[in-house]
C-alpha cells in the first residue's frame, strides 16, 4: 500500500473514533473530491459537513513541514495546500503524529511568508512537486495546530 494511502488510513481510524463525529465518509478516490483537495468528508455531531485534506510526511527527523504550493511541475499544477476547499488539513507523519490545521488560516500563512523560507523540489517516480521547508517549531507557534499521537507506520519504500 502506498504511504500515502497508509496515512489516510491512520486518519480515518481517528476520525472513527472520534466522540464529535457522526459519520467518516472517504472520498480520496472520488474524481469529483480529488478536484477540489478534499480526501474526507465528516460530518459533526451538530449536523455541521466539513472536508479534509490529509498529507502524509515520512520526514519527522527534519523538523520541518514540506508545505507544496506547486504540486506537478511538469503541469504547472497548484499544490492541494493552496488549492483545496477543505476546512481541515490533517498533516500526518509516519512516526504517529498528526497536525490539524484550520486550512485557511495556512493558505493566508503560507501567502503572507512565502518568500522567507527555502524553496525545494521532492521528486517522485513521475513528476516533482515545490514547496517550502517551514520549521515546525515556528509554524506551531504562528498557528497553534491541534497535536494527537495516532500511531505510526512503516515505510516501505513506496511513494
Amino acid at each position: 500500500m502506498k504511504i500515502g494511502k497508509q496515512g489516510e488510513k491512520k486518519v480515518d481510524e481517528f476520525l472513527n473514533n472520534k466522540k464529535n463525529i457522526r459519520n467518516v465518509i472517504d472520498v480520496s478516490d472520488n474524481e469529483e473530491y480529488m478536484e477540489k483537495g478534499i480526501d474526507f468528508l465528516i460530518e459533526t455531531e451538530s449536523g455541521n459537513k466539513q472536508g479534509i485534506e490529509v498529507k502524509t510526511d515520512t520526514y519527522y527527523s527534519s523538523g520541518n513541514f514540506f508545505l507544496e504550493y506547486i504540486a506537478n511541475t511538469n503541469k504547472n499544477k497548484t499544490g492541494a495546500l493552496l488549492s483545496s476547499h477543505a476546512k481541515w488539513l490533517f498533516y500526518y507523519f509516519i512516526d504517529g503524529t498528526l497536525y490539524i490545521f484550520k486550512l485557511s488560516d495556512l493558505k493566508k500563512w503560507i501567502k503572507k511568508n512565502k518568500k522567507k523560507y527555502k524553496k525545494v523540489s521532492s521528486q517522485n517516480p513521475t513528476y516533482k512537486s515545490l514547496g517550502l521547508l517551514v520549521s515546525r517549531e515556528e509554524l506551531i507557534e504562528e498557528l497553534n495546530p491541534s497535536i494527537y499521537q495516532i500511531g505510526g507506520i512503516q515505510d516501505d519504500g513506496v511513494a
